[in-house]
């Protein structure tokens, strides 16, 4: 057998002897570069989690299934290469690969001769799979980046060797061309610049290796910022004055070294051992560049230099690319919770300084952000006001604004996004970046959000991992852990504090100690370099240009019988405190109290300092860096480390910090700054009073900014004083309390907890029987109402009417006709969606809808509309109950309520469906979906896929139903709410039934039939006549006969969903089918059929009639049958319904044979066999199960 050559180098090439192997798909290609580069045999659920991520299992098996066909089939001859065990694949061990990259594992082995490598030449024709991704399968794309790495780093390996070995034989001229590769591989080696500069001197080319020389400046200057090391300008000023010999040239292997900076009169550390990591942000960067928003996160403990790398990586960004945008905010974990503070903070700054901002966004989006940028409306006063809604449509708008902004900003190049200290980011500024990340990958953004976290708070914080895991899920995340400095990496950066001359054994001992003291914290080596400078242990270099005699510190420390300073950060800023005056330190307590950004005047404030004489502590402080100057900032100074801060406070007693606490609480006041600022003051404070009316206001502002964790966690610190208040029978604002449990419940019931929301607000009630506030009791009663009427986890009809009629009472005890309307409303919604009395929810709506008519309340008119159009529809008046939701939307969209709009449009789509309309199903579902987008609503998103699904099944277009049921059971599964959970299980079913897969639509109708008594009434008739129907296909039709009996015995005559009468009469036609008892084939109930279909619910019309004409032709009635099939297939083409069209023809081709009509049965058997044929072209990976149904085999077979 000819031999398998694989070049993976550059573009992949396959070769079977001299013959180019070509493959069907790219992912038969990477399945065959997968298993040539990892060796042995790897498990089918691996293959399948790293080729189809986002598949089913079942899916995934069947395209690994396809793809192993297709491999096998384009190896040609070398197809026996490849074994397939049972739950394994791999290719057998005993053939001869011919590999590329094992060359290149060979090669770098110190045992090879240097000659050996000049094999290089001909291998190396590109980075690893240049050009090659799968964008569908990450963590592919993540192994090929893995390998790409690895390979370059042999690349380098060997170039360094090869070329060192050529100019140690005088090859100068091989060495040019070596060298010359090199640089292409590596552009930014230093040591390969100097290499081909020396080869090319050596080679009587002078010119060309000073044009070298400027080539490199200028590649360090654009990408670094850094200028050639001393021993390369040492090398060209050798070059240039002709003095170039191999004396002067320095052959030693460097690969990997860095060239040192620029030293400043302050001690900076360089960015030591971090080369690799920056090398990540810079690929993401790159990556960016290509229209690809991207996401990093830099992850280690205090002090482990993340917020340095960010900044190095901040330096590179803006010399490589000049016009980056960069943004940057900060999250603290102290002086009160703003919401979205730190993108706000980032995205701010740079609004400020756009001239003309209504340039770069439209009014609407200006008016959603001035709700966090109040400055923007006393600029544009003219500004529109922001759109109205529920919570969630309004805080979608405000996302939706940020994500444009950013957007907007970053539309003409690269942009970064850097958020420090995420781990003490509020929930609701995480939902925020979250839709950022997604909807800039969606807006193919250029931008890339730089994110850093604590380790320990990464380990601790199991909602922290998994909001970053779900954060992967919508954008391209690189994870980097930043580790302490190992003892290399220490002794590295003192190399590059020390002098040319220094004593190599000196620098290594050094950093040994300095690893010891340290454990290579680079916070903790700053600051005890630092105090080490200051003490005058560690000196500068005569004339050297800030190098330091490590030497001499070296003898002073061993000398020493213990340190002054332990290896602890807290003494060693201890220590630098006790150097500074009363006034200075009352100075940093002031800035830690404040625990962010602040004024001088402010410090001066809280410290009870004037102002001229804390200029000069001020100063010192900035010396010293203990304090942080941004000149060109509203609020200049911070303490420049967090752990600054924590020292600083913690090291004061409590009283002193209650006293600026309760300063901090006045000065704030007094400037009208944030009440969540104010609360968090009084409550250090001790203030109950203000810390509890303080805490209401900011858990109020929080909600109207949609930061609802934020708004929850106020009004539950506010809840706490308050009892605390009770305790000392102190007063309490029952109307701030009365808001507090308003907030409080909606913030519950939108984050889906509704137990908690249940508890809440049965306290309000006791609280205001207790305290004798009937507004307060009256308006638990109605929350109450409308909270247990809703199919909920505590969803209880009973007590949703006791107390909705108890509200009622006390509203018309106290003449409110606002609040009376609020519980007939509240008393409808429990009549509704327990499928109770029609008339009850008729007389209920109706007289909410005149009251709130005539008091104006255009909200609550919309709503009573809403719910009146089901018992229209109950009472068979279909048209009637369009018109009521048409109303209720029209009024909705005036209000500017675009969520309700969405809402009574989810409504449409279900009456579309009921009257078997898909024509216009397939045209509003798409709109539902556009609306949804547009105000961030992914449930309208998702629920028009989930009516787009239903149709497609209707249709036959199996492969596109099943991507819209998956990404609905994705959003069921996340968001773990019952109802949507058993609305997928139902559409699962009729998938999997329609198809014909009856394993999995038996496994989902056991899934849906064991949550039964979750299942609210109003569900249970559709959703188990589905599972009736999986009995029937099964053979289990006793089963199937004692759930449709039940269900039957159970659906009320005008109940607002007693339309799936017509689902159950069809399922007992099933069983007639299945019996082949053609005789009163619909269980007697045509009569209870015929209003709604007379009504215009033509929902399953095609299917009826074909059940019709089943039995007639059955029964021998060849007429009769003709008739209803005719019209079964008029309806079914009408609205495309191909799964029931090929069914009718197949059985109207039996009438016309029975008939003696052979031509006509025979043509319409072949277009039967056509729609058969129709369907499993749209089938994908369904294809093989839908052919394999007995019905299906049995008409292709048919001669």
């Amino acid at each position: 057998m000819e031999s398998l050559t694989i070049h993976l180098l550059g573009v992949p090439e396959i070769r079977l002897g001299n013959q180019a192997l070509s493959f069907r798909t790219r992912k038969v290609l990477a399945l065959l570069i997968y298993l040539a580069v990892e060796r042995g045999m790897h498990s089918r659920e691996s293959l399948m989690a790293l080729l189809w991520p986002e598949s089913p299992s079942n899916s995934a098996a069947a395209s690994l299934r396809v793809t192993l066909s297709r491999l096998r089939q384009g190896l040609g001859q070398a197809g026996e290469i490849l074994i397939t065990e049972v739950g394994n694949v791999g290719f057998d061990s005993a053939y001869s690969i011919d590999l590329d990259l094992d060359r290149l594992s060979t090669a770098v082995d110190e045992d090879i001769s240097p000659d050996e490598l000049r094999f290089i030449l001909t291998v190396d024709r590109g980075g690893f799979l240049e050009g090659f991704s799968l964008p569908d399968a990450p963590a592919f794309d993540d192994w090929i980046s893995t390998q790409r790495g690895a390979s370059l780093r042999q690349l380098e390996q060997i170039y360094d060797r090869l070329s060192q070995h050529l100019l140690s034989i005088h090859d100068s001229a091989a060495a040019v061309e070596i060298s010359t590769r090199w640089i292409t591989r590596v552009p930014l080696s230093e040591q390969a610049y100097r290499r081909l500069m020396a080869a090319q001197a050596l080679n009587g080319q002078r010119p060309a290796a000073l044009l070298t020389y400027h080539q490199l400046q200028n590649t360090l200057k654009k990408e670094l910022g850094l200028q050639p090391g001393r021993e390369t300008v040492l090398l060209a000023n050798n070059i240039d004055q002709g003095r170039v010999g191999v004396e002067h040239v320095d052959v030693s292997s460097g690969v990997g070294r860095i060239p040192a900076r620029n030293r400043q009169t302050r001690l900076t550390l360089p960015l030591a051992g971090r080369a690799d990591e920056h090398g990540r942000l810079v690929e993401s960067f790159h990556q960016v560049g290509g229209e690809k928003a991207q996401a990093v996160v830099l992850i280690g403990a205090a002090g482990a230099g993340k917020t340095r790398l960010a900044n190095a990586f901040e330096d590179w960004a803006l010399l490589d690319t000049p016009e980056t945008e960069v943004w940057r905010g900060q999250a603290f974990e102290t002086g009160g919770r703003l919401a979205f503070q730190p993108v706000i903070e980032a995205l701010r700054i740079r609004l400020d300084q756009v001239n003309a901002p209504e340039d770069l966004l439209e009014d609407v989006w200006l008016a959603e952000l001035s709700q966090l940028m109040p400055e923007l409306r006393a600029r544009y006063p003219d500004l529109p006001m922001p759109l109205t809604g529920n919570a969630n449509f309004v805080r979608a708008r405000l996302f939706e604004a940020i994500a444009v902004l950013g957007s907007a900003l970053a539309e003409s190049h690269p942009s970064v996004l850097i958020l420090d200290d995420m781990q003490w980011a509020d929930s609701d500024t995480l939902d925020l970046v979250h839709y950022l990340a997604r909807r800039w990958v969606e807006m193919k953004a250029p931008i890339l959000v730089l994110l850093t976290v604590r380790q320990e708070a990464y380990a601790a914080d199991a909602a922290l991992r998994e909001w970053l895991t779900r954060l992967e899920r919508d954008i391209s995340l690189t994870r980097i852990l930043l580790d302490s400095l190992n003892g290399m990496a220490v002794e590295e950066l003192i190399k590059s504090l020390a002098g040319e001359e220094a004593d190599e054994s000196a620098i290594s001992a050094f950093a040994t100690w300095l690893w010891a003291e340290t454990q290579g914290l680079p916070f903790f080596i700053e600051a005890l370099l630092q105090m080490l400078i200051e003490q005058g242990v560690l000196v500068a270099v005569e004339d050297q240009q800030l190098a330091y005699n490590f030497t001499s510190a070296l003898e002073h420390v061993r000398s020493m019988a213990r340190m002054l300073l332990p290896p602890g950060v807290r003494e060693v800023i201890q220590a630098r405190l006790e150097r500074h005056s009363k006034k200075a330190n009352a100075m940093l307590l002031a800035a830690a109290v404040l625990g962010r950004a602040c004024t001088f005047e402010r410090m001066c404030q809280i410290a009870d300092l004037d102002e001229t004489d804390a200029l000069e502590s001020l100063e010192t402080l900035l010396d010293g860096r203990l304090l942080t100057e941004h000149p060109s900032d509203r609020q200049p100074y911070t303490l420049t480390h967090d752990y600054i801060r924590e020292v600083v406070y913690t090291e004061s007693n409590e009283a002193r910090r209650r006293v600026y606490h309760r300063r901090a609480l006045l000065a704030l006041e007094a400037a009208g700054e944030p009440a969540a600022e104010c609360a968090f003051h009084a409550l250090a404070a001790l203030l109950d009073e203000p810390a509890f009316r303080y805490s209401v206001v900011a858990g109020s502002e929080a909600f109207s900014s949609y930061a609802l964790q934020d708004a929850l966690s106020h009004f539950d610190t506010a809840r706490e004083v308050a009892r605390r208040m009770q305790d000392r029978n102190e007063s309490v604002d029952l109307d701030l309390l009365a808001d507090l449990y308003k907030g409080r419940g909606k913030i519950l019931r939108l984050n889906q907890d509704d137990e908690g929301a249940a508890a809440n607000y049965e306290e309000m009630r006791a609280e205001g029987v207790k305290r004798q506030s009937k507004s307060m009791e009256l308006s638990a009663l109605i929350f109450q109402s409308n909270l247990h009427s809703h199919p909920t986890k505590v969803y209880n009809p009973k007590k949703a009417r006791e107390s909705g009629k108890a509200a009622l009472a006390l509203a018309q005890e106290l003449g409110d006709r606002a609040a009376k309307t609020h519980a007939l409303w509240a008393l409808q919604n429990a009549e509704l969606y327990s499928a109770g009395d029609t008339g009850q929810i008729v007389a209920y709506g109706q007289e909410a809808l005149a009251l709130a008519r005539e008091l104006g309340l255009k909200d609550l008119i919309a709503h009573a509309l809403k719910n009146l159009c089901w018992p229209f529809g109950a009472q068979k008046q279909l048209r009637q109950a369009k018109e009521e939701l048409a109303e209720a939307q029209s009024i909705w969209e005036e209000l500017g309520n675009l969520q309700k709009v969405a809402e009574a449009s989810r409504l449409m789509l279900n009456f579309h469906y009921q009257a078997g309309d898909h024509r216009s199903i397939l045209i509003d579902a798409p709109k539902l979906s556009e609306l949804g987008a547009s105000i961030g609503s992914h449930l309208d998103e998702v629920e028009a896929l989930a009516w787009l699904s239903l149709t497609c099944i209707r249709q036959g277009r199996f492969s596109q139903a099943l991507n819209y049921i998956n990404q609905y059971g994705t959003y069921a599964e996340s968001l773990g709410y019952p109802h949507e959970k058993h609305a997928h299980q139902w559409g699962r079913i009729k998938f999997h039934l329609a198809v014909g897969a009856l394993d999995e639509a038996g496994r989902w109708a056991n899934d849906l039939f064991a949550e039964r008594k979750t299942i609210p009434p109003n569900f249970i008739a559709a959703y188990f006549t589905e599972v009736v129907r999986v009995k029937i296909a099964l053979g289990k039709l006793d089963e199937g006969r004692g759930i449709l009996d039940e269900l039957l015995a159970n659906l009320p005559l005008d109940a607002p969903f007693s339309y799936v009468i017509i689902d159950i009469a069809l399922a007992y036609g099933e069983i007639h089918v299945a019996l082949g008892q053609p005789e009163n084939v619909f269980e007697g109930l045509d009569e209870r059929m015929q209003p709604y279909r007379e009504s215009g619910f033509n929902h399953l019309l095609a299917d009826e009639l074909w059940l019709r004409g089943w039995a007639a032709l059955a029964l021998r009635q060849y007429d009769t049958a003709r008739v209803s099939l005719l019209k079964a297939q008029g309806a079914a083409e009408a609205q495309e319904e191909r799964t029931i069209l090929w069914k009718i023809l197949a059985t109207l081709s039996e009438v016309e044979k029975e008939s003696g009509n052979t031509d006509l049965a025979e043509k319409l058997l072949g277009q039967a066999r056509l729609v058969v044929e129709d369907i499993a072209e749209h089938a994908g990976d369904m294809r093989d199960v839908l052919l394999g149904q007995p019905a299906v085999i049995q008409l292709l077979g048919v001669s």
